[in-house]
């Protein structure tokens, strides 16, 4: 078994078991527009652990963003094509070194998709940031996650931190 191919089944046992959320398919980026990237449909929501009775609206909201993230960051192609300082470059991703260091949801104000339906979830780069002194990539996504009818329930705008030798 390859590097890959465990970093794999360890991102698909955290998603499963900790997010509650079944992966539908693998999918790479597709690049629509420059730095555009869609995820297709990669995900249904199966169930969650704690009925909703029992549980606020704004919590299970943070929950699904959560889940959202890691789709975001372990699930996405290890390789992206992007363009700095006039120059096409490639980023690799090593989901273990990949950290999440703020994010910013904004929500519909209901709860607007059922459980077990198909979310789509469509990413792009805002920008990308390289700091020097401490060898880290920092870009910034746009997330949009869509329900069936195709409206938005979800945007989130999330920092991530690559340490080195992620890129």
């Amino acid at each position: 078994m390859t590097t890959n191919e465990k970093q794999s089944k360890n991102a698909l046992y955290i998603i499963e078991n900790f997010t509650h959320s079944k992966i539908e398919k693998e999918y790479t980026f597709k690049i629509r527009k420059k730095n555009i990237f869609d995820f297709g449909n990669l995900f249904t929501i199966n169930n969650y652990c704690k009925p909703f009775n029992k549980i606020t609206i704004e919590i299970l909201k943070y929950q699904y963003c959560q889940v959202f993230l890691n789709i975001l960051t372990w699930k996405i192609t290890p390789s992206i094509n992007f363009e700095k300082d006039g120059k096409m470059r490639n980023l690799i991703l090593n989901h273990d070194k990949v950290l999440t260091n703020g994010f910013t949801m904004f929500w519909k104000n209901d709860f607007s998709f059922k459980i077990g339906e198909k979310l789509t979830i469509k990413a792009r780069f805002l920008n990308i940031f390289y700091e020097k002194e401490n060898h880290t990539l920092n870009p910034t996504f746009l997330t949009r996650v869509f329900n069936r009818s195709g409206n938005i329930i979800c945007k989130i705008i999330s920092n991530l931190t690559m340490l080195e030798g992620s890129y």
